[in-house]
């Protein structure tokens, strides 16, 4: 093994020995070791939440690493989409791959399989509180020879697909008093009351996480088990959530005031996540008053120093110290009255828009701004999933504006970026905030950025008819509000009002091209143009027509078959003027005036506009496996192989192809036209093999019929296109 690159990605937090789980890890030693009896690939640990599953992962996979039986663990945050990818970033990053970009997470995920498919040493995989299947199945190692644990609290059924599973269970009572008594070790007055631990074993339930704190608290408080026992706040208690509570609310009121201001905080924060930078590098000018004193260094030190001395924060992967146990985090939102979890609540969600870009700049674009919402997206998404649970605990608890703001620009980041799923589901949850909300003067405009972006959404993963209903009630939304200004409002406001009116309008054409209704989409235009040049004629306005409102009215000519000198012009100047712009309109534009040139069969001409849009494409960091980005190299394809350059034309559509395969799952209609055009062009060049170009088609008509596509009838690419976002079709 001398020599030999090594790497273990087991977080540091998590690599305590498991207590008495010998049995665990004996089974997973026959199940899943190369050496074992079963030589298995997978297999589930689960059971109860905050039981230790990812602690006998975490234990087991270091074990193994240092022993030699691995030469990688890999560990992946599996809580949803956004964790696991950020996860194959640090991956990929972590492994040095040549091409790791931190803003395309799905360019590292391929290089990740990439490099799994290449290697011979072993390798296992860990994803950790995974909470379906389906969540992990995408990142599934494509390889086939890499070990895969999977942790989770939900129900077996659940992973009835992966080959083994292991239940983690509770302690007996016998084993309970051990790990109590062991504990309990710490205190310098320590006495070893077996009875008392026994029957407090007993009593919790033989609970890891209760256990824990009851041995925290008796260290702390230096008195013996005996009187833990009777104390009167726990003594009486009848059941075991009861008595954790109290446990927990007997260790919590230790703390100082800042302490529990800032544990309350961390509560509603991802627990997997050092936040440091948001608490002391925090901008925002509202920053929470019963937190100032994260900016002094001395009062910041001494509020985490009874936390850190509890085990309540623990070190993390990357040296710093704000990692909370998320038992600890659990257990510590049960304790708290409903006024505390408001608060809160309510003071993550500042911190968090603090960082966040502006509200007014998520109404355009936000490529410039990627980084930073991607260093804090997770804690949105924990923040999201709180929220979700604290509504099932209490019909009071409400969802501050800040809240709603955040995830609002959370949406706008996950479209951009293509991560749709979680956009729709972040898009729900602001649906579920609003009507907590309150009376609130910008509820209509919340609203109406939510229908919008759910419309985006919709329309890219394939369901235009759907994106043309929402845009519609955006454009209802927007009308009222243009319809009830009033002679003393200010020019601003009516301006603000005419523009979204026509943005909205705009919107509503360009997923009516995307739906095939080409004859609408165009009223749509001429209604978004009607607008814009009211404004100007009100003097309202002294901008033309934004260049890709003009850009996208020009291809829904084009596809009108509409191939007249105006419709080039319109492509021409939208070009010109887009060029002063970031480059993704740009790009859509070029593409836009390419598939007019291919549809005239001008296919020297289109094959030189796509090269151009690809070119402006790749300006931008972390773009590359974006589909606009595969579109580029399926179009070059097809325009090579109509000019019967059938080697250029391979090799752009497995490039394609390629990019394509990452997000089939979402988007599958997309990788079988591309499958199937590389079919064709294997065909046409006589060095191919029937086995490739069979393989090709038999993986694209697969595709289709899960899509519930016949894959037989006649001009089936032509009917894959008819299904693919009009922007990159």
């Amino acid at each position: 093994m001398s020599g030999t690159p090594r790497l273990t990605l087991v977080p540091r937090f998590s690599q305590n020995t498991p207590y008495d789980r010998e049995d665990i890890l004996v089974k997973l030693d026959q199940l899943i070791s190369p050496k074992g009896a079963h030589s298995a690939r997978s297999v589930v640990l689960h059971g109860i939440p905050e039981i230790g599953k990812t602690t006998v992962a975490a234990g087991y996979a270091t074990k193994k690493f240092e022993y030699g039986i691995y030469d990688f663990v890999l560990w992946v945050q599996g809580q949803n989409s956004v964790s696991i990818a950020q996860s194959f970033t640090k991956i990929a990053h972590r492994l040095d791959l040549n091409g790791a970009d931190a803003k395309s997470h799905d360019h590292n995920h391929y290089l990740v399989q990439k490099w799994l498919q290449s290697q011979g040493a072993p390798v296992l995989i860990v994803f950790d509180q995974v909470k379906s299947l389906e969540s992990i199945e995408p990142y599934w190692p494509a390889s086939g020879r890499e070990t895969v644990i999977i942790t989770t609290h939900e129900s077996r059924l659940a992973f009835k697909d992966i080959e083994h599973d292991i239940l983690v269970n509770r302690w007996d009572n016998e084993t309970g008093s051990e790990f109590l008594l062991k504990q309990l070790q710490k205190n310098e007055h320590f006495e070893a009351d077996t009875a008392s631990a026994v029957a407090l074993s007993e009593t919790m339930g033989g609970h890891p996480a209760l256990l824990t704190a009851c041995a925290t608290y008796v260290v702390e408080a230096k008195i013996s088990l005996a009187e833990y026992r009777n104390l009167k706040p726990w003594n009486n208690l009848k059941t075991e959530a009861a008595r954790e509570s109290s446990t927990w609310a007997l260790i919590f009121d230790q703390f100082s005031e800042d302490s529990q201001h800032l544990m309350a905080t961390l509560c509603y924060l991802d627990p997997r996540i050092d936040p440091s930078k948001l608490l002391r590098e925090n901008g925002s000018k509202n920053f929470p008053y019963h937190l100032d004193f994260c900016n002094h260094e001395s009062e910041f030190s001494d509020a985490l120093h009874k936390p850190k001395a509890l085990g309540f924060i623990k070190a993390s992967q990357d040296g710093g110290t704000l990692v909370i146990e998320t038992s600890v985090q659990t257990c510590l939102r049960k304790i708290f009255p409903l006024e505390c979890r408001q608060k809160s609540f309510n003071t993550a969600a500042e911190l968090l828009v603090g960082v966040f870009p502006d509200r007014e700049l998520a109404e355009s674009q936000l490529y410039n701004k990627w980084e930073i919402c991607n260093t804090y997206l997770r804690h949105v998404m924990h923040l999201k999933e709180c929220f979700d649970k604290e509504m099932a605990i209490s019909k009071e608890f409400k969802a501050p504006r800040e809240f709603c703001i955040l995830l609002e620009i959370a949406q706008r980041f996950l479209s951009e970026t293509n991560n749709m799923k979680e956009c729709m589901n972040l898009c729900q949850a602001n649906l579920r905030a609003l009507k907590r909300l309150g009376q609130d003067p910008e509820q209509a405009d919340f609203e109406a950025a939510i229908l919008s972006h759910q419309a985006q959404a919709t329309e890219s993963l394939g369901d235009p008819e759907k994106a043309i209903e929402l845009n519609k009630e955006v454009y209802n939304i927007r009308l009222k509000q243009e319809q009830v200004q009033k002679p003393g409002n200010s020019t601003a406001e009516l301006k603000t009002a005419k523009t979204r009116l026509a943005k909205v309008a705009n919107n509503v054409g360009y997923c009516c091209d995307t739906a095939n209704i080409h004859e609408e989409a165009k009223k749509w235009f001429i209604k978004s143009e009607e607008i814009w040049t009211s404004m100007i004629n009100d003097k309202l306005e002294e901008q033309p027509r934004p260049a890709r409102h003009v850009a996208n009215h020009a291809r829904c000519l084009t596809y009108l078959r509409n191939f007249d000198e105006e419709v080039e012009s319109k492509f021409k100047m939208a070009i010109i003027e887009l060029q002063n712009e970031d480059p993704i309109n740009q790009a859509i534009a070029l593409f836009g005036r390419a598939t007019l040139l291919r549809k005239q069969s001008k296919f020297k001409e289109a094959k030189e506009q796509y090269f151009g849009a690809r070119s402006a494409w790749q300006k931008l960091d972390g773009t590359g496996f974006h589909p606009f980005s595969a579109a580029c190299g399926y179009r070059l394809g097809t325009c090579c192989l109509r000019l019967e350059e059938f080697r250029a034309a391979i090799s752009h559509l497995e490039e394609s192809c390629e990019q394509s395969k990452v997000w089939k799952a979402d988007r599958p209609v997309e990788h079988a036209r591309g499958l199937l055009m590389l079919s064709e062009a294997l065909e046409a060049d006589s060095t191919s093999t029937q086995a490739d170009r069979d393989a090709h088609k038999r993986d694209a008509e697969a595709l289709l019929r899960n899509a519930h596509i016949d894959p037989m009838q006649d001009n089936i690419v032509d009917a894959c296109d008819d299904r693919v976002p009009i922007f990159w079709r």
